[in-house]
């Protein structure tokens, strides 16, 4: 007959190199990624919708405030500025947003989430 502190020993290490085999697995599922896969991956500028390259950003003014803060966004490299080949659409009129305008937005500090409120062709300052 078996002891059972063995009996329980080899339960025990069983049961470890189960755990270890489900772990391994799912680590080894998440790193297989290719590169190609992560540049796909890319965020697309909110006024014209050109995915936007590592390093690219949108040209935006933020008004700091206790609460949520007022931005202004201009565009991308690619809809604002002088070699801005792509036209710039407001999300909320759907127009052209005029060149010397800008769209204006309500960012929330937890998550730094951009709220469009609208461009300066449909929504006027307060």
């Amino acid at each position: 007959m078996v002891e059972p502190i063995v009996l329980f020993g080899l339960t025990l290490l069983i049961g470890i190199l189960i755990f270890t085999l489900f772990t391994a697995g799912k680590k080894r599922a998440s790193r297989s990624r290719t590169v190609v896969e992560v540049e796909e991956r890319r965020r697309p500028c909110p006024l014209c919708g050109t995915p936007l390259k590592k390093g690219e950003t949108v040209k935006t003014v933020i008004y700091p405030a206790k609460g949520d803060t007022l931005a202004e966004v201009f565009g991308c490299p690619y809809c604002y500025g002088p070699n801005a080949t792509a036209v710039r659409i407001c999300p909320v009129c759907k127009k052209p947003v005029p060149p010397d305008g800008h769209v204006i937005g309500r960012m929330f500090k937890k998550n730094r989430h951009l709220h469009v409120l609208g461009c300066t062709g449909c929504r006027k300052r307060a």
